[in-house]
């Protein structure tokens, strides 16, 4: 998959529910830029804890 896509890098943000890990999730990269900047990798960690909010509310919401 790597040399089918051409990905140059990538990095796993976890995903939690209070404190347990409950999965990742992967950001893939494909361009000539083969890192993440502190500036992205911060960006994508943010994203990781929002869904986890959401995922969150999303179980509670079932439960009602």
């Amino acid at each position: 998959m790597v040399k089918k896509y051409g990905i140059r890098s990538f990095v796993t943000a976890p995903l939690f529910m209070g404190d347990s890990m409950i999965g990742v999730m992967e950001f893939l990269k494909n361009s000539n830029t083969h890192t993440f900047d502190e500036t992205q990798i911060d960006y994508l960690n943010k994203i990781a804890a929002s869904v986890s909010f959401a995922l969150i509310g999303a179980q509670l919401s079932d439960k009602k």
